[in-house]
């Protein structure tokens, strides 16, 4: 009787058990992303700068890896539900005669397109936001614009991608959009998406262009944030930052009116 190969067959079954533990990691990976893509999100931004940081303690300055601030950029909705929900509207609008209700009692605002930023067209949302969203919108342009003087950049505009929404479009966009979430911080007119990828300008812009419009934008948000004046989420599959605006209690008329003045400036200049 012949002699059994059982060396071979050891090795064969061992190569076997190794690739159906890899492809179960693999599997398991990918459950684990799109049941909860935006806290995978985190964990890796988390982990890759703490990584990065040990990195950067052991090699000079000079030879520091350089980050985005996008990637710094991730509060989610329970660190800004509680500031949103109470500075936001008094009723969350479940349709469209409630936001006009919130108009004419002046809770809300309209936001339009002006020489500084673009409203995109809505599909779900309304382009509406409280008073002080709508100051922040401005001071966010004004500075960004201050950012690409003397640039062959200079008067690029933003573009809103979305502002509030009602119980009614947020249903909707729950059956579009797998990220969405029943219980938004649109509902309350406190929050925006603003996108990093599309840009208005005078001219066609090229990757590298867009990439450091991008990055001028998550730069001026993340000053912002770091003046406590917004949470800034940054979406990396719908290509725009979400900014949960933050209402300041103690604003100075003197403040208010350099505000101003720059807004002014900066419209006069691109006239």
């Amino acid at each position: 009787m012949p002699k059994r190969n059982t060396s071979y067959r050891r090795r064969f079954f061992t190569w076997k058990r190794a690739f159906g533990f890899l492809l179960f990691l693999w599997f398991g990976g990918l459950v684990v992303f799109f049941s909860n893509p935006k806290g995978f999100q985190q964990w890796i931004t988390y982990t890759f700068e703490g990584e990065t940081e040990q990195l950067s303690e052991s090699f000079p300055q000079t030879c520091a890896m350089h980050f985005t601030h996008a990637w710094r950029m991730n509060d989610n909705v329970r660190e800004y539900w509680k500031d949103s929900s109470k500075d936001g509207l008094k009723h969350e609008p479940t349709r469209i005669r409630d936001i006009k209700y919130a108009l004419q009692t002046g809770e809300l605002v309209p936001i339009q397109s002006n020489e500084l930023y673009f409203v995109d067209t809505m599909w779900y949302s309304y382009p509406f936001s409280k008073q002080y969203v709508k100051g922040f919108i401005d001071d966010l342009c004004v500075r960004f614009q201050e950012k690409l003087q003397q640039t062959d950049l200079a008067g690029t505009k933003l573009v809103l991608t979305s502002l509030l929404r009602t119980k009614s479009s947020v249903n909707r966009l729950l059956r579009k959009n797998k990220n969405a979430i029943k219980h938004s911080s649109h509902l309350h007119g406190t929050t925006f998406d603003i996108s990093y990828h599309t840009f208005i300008h005078d001219r066609p812009l090229n990757d590298g262009e867009i990439a450091h419009l991008k990055e001028t934008l998550a730069e001026t948000l993340y000053e912002m944030r770091q003046e406590k004046r917004c949470y800034v989420t940054y979406e990396y599959f719908q290509t725009c930052f979400h900014v949960v605006c933050r209402q300041q209690k103690q604003i100075s008329t003197e403040n208010g009116r350099k505000d101003s003045r720059k807004l002014e400036r900066t419209t006069s200049a691109r006239v």
